[in-house]
């Protein structure tokens, strides 16, 4: 484009980015790897909060969430262990015993306030053994694992028996474990997909390599950003 003197017009700054790092493909991964590496450096060094259930309650029972929060009366992070027949009636003899011994596992954690008397079922076909954890419940999930362990080691010892561990911080670990899994998955598969249509869109390794890189940048951050 020509202004009236008939001298070509200067591009703006986004203009003349996009031309310098078409020219020169090599230095613009080159300073995108660096400016992506600094930004992660930064991240790092600010760290990370993250949200709970108490961070997202909102109105009178928000406000009424935190008062029990603030004044340490909301309810602790609970775990159950039930122990049960795989088949037929529960024997009363090993099912006492896999309840001492998971009892006295429990007890021996740091993380473990308190485990209350076993409770056995009317019909006598189970048992069911009601743990308290120590600490804020929102982040009992990142805390619950040596019980899940505990729990594992007395189902390895009688395994005539079930004896399964359930509560909302197991529970919540266990999704967020599936989740991981479904989304490596989705990865492994979407990614070569994603490459190949680049390619065919693009006609050039480089140009359908660089949203690749983005992407797989971006979602790396994330994942360091999760797990420090």
């Amino acid at each position: 484009m020509y202004d009236n003197d008939q001298r070509p017009r200067r591009g703006g700054a986004t203009v003349r980015a996009a031309r310098w790092s078409a020219t020169h493909p090599w230095r613009a991964i080159a300073l995108w790897l660096a400016f992506v590496a600094a930004c992660f450096a930064i991240g790092q060094a600010a760290g990370t909060r993250k949200a709970t259930n108490l961070d997202q309650a909102v109105g009178q029972s928000g406000q009424a969430a935190h008062w029990l929060h603030d004044s340490k009366l909301d309810d602790p992070a609970k775990e159950s262990v039930l122990i049960s027949p795989r088949a037929g009636h529960l024997d009363t003899a090993t099912a006492t015993r896999a309840t001492a011994d998971v009892t006295q596992r429990l007890r021996a954690l740091p993380g473990v306030v308190h485990v209350d008397e076993p409770q056995r079922a009317k019909t006598g076909d189970a048992i069911l053994v009601n743990v308290t954890m120590r600490g804020d419940p929102d982040t009992a999930q990142d805390r619950v694992q040596p019980l899940l362990d505990a729990t594992s080691a007395t189902q390895r010892g009688y395994p005539e028996l079930r004896v399964e561990e359930v509560g909302d911080a197991s529970i919540a670990k266990g999704v967020n474990t599936e989740l991981g899994k479904s989304f490596g998955k989705a990865t492994n598969i979407s990614l070569p997909v994603t490459l190949v249509i680049l390619l065919v869109a693009f006609g050039a390794i480089i140009a359908a390599g660089v949203p690749v890189l983005l992407a797989l940048s971006a979602v790396f951050a994330a994942w360091r950003s999760e797990h420090d």
